[in-house]
């Protein structure tokens, strides 16, 4: 049961994933068979009517019906069918006309309240920036660091 289950979990897979592909085939395989039995029936028919005049005509259409299928095929392959598995970005969404409207809302209320714009935070490299002291400053001056473990290490050591 499980099996048999797996299996068509498989088969519903690969279907869905290249069904386009399989369809293709089948589509130019049916089409290719459809022109050689025509041909061959023409064939047939010229040899018990005797007329071979039409013989090469026919042999070239049949190749030329076979290419252009090949063709196409090779095409749908190389350029419909990767535009068509490339998944599309929906655009930007615009903002509703009611965002629109809050946001000049917003923008007159702040000029109405005369809030001060806030300005932008200033750069190293600009005269505003003064940087924090620096709290490591007088870690940087000491000769050795030590940590609490070496300190009761050294306790030990002396006692």
């Amino acid at each position: 049961m499980i099996k048999q289950f797996v299996r068509l979990a498989i088969v519903a897979t690969v279907w869905r994933r290249y069904k386009a592909s399989i369809l293709s085939v089948l589509a130019l395989l049916i089409f290719w068979f459809a022109v050689s039995f025509f041909h061959g029936e023409y064939i047939s028919y010229a040899e018990a009517t005797g007329e071979r005049q039409h013989l090469a005509i026919s042999f070239f259409i049949k190749w030329g019906l076979g290419i252009g299928a090949l063709s196409l095929f090779i095409l749908f392959h190389l350029g419909w069918l990767s535009k068509a598995s490339e998944p599309e970005q929906p655009p930007e969404p615009e903002p509703s006309q009611f965002e629109k409207v809050k946001a000049k809302a917003k923008e007159k209320v702040a000029d109405l309240n005369g809030e001060p714009e806030v300005p932008p935070a200033p750069k190293p490299g600009d005269e505003a920036y003064k940087p924090a002291e620096d709290p490591f400053a007088s870690l940087r001056d000491k000769p050795k660091l030590r940590s609490r473990g070496d300190v009761e290490l050294a306790k030990q050591k002396n006692s």
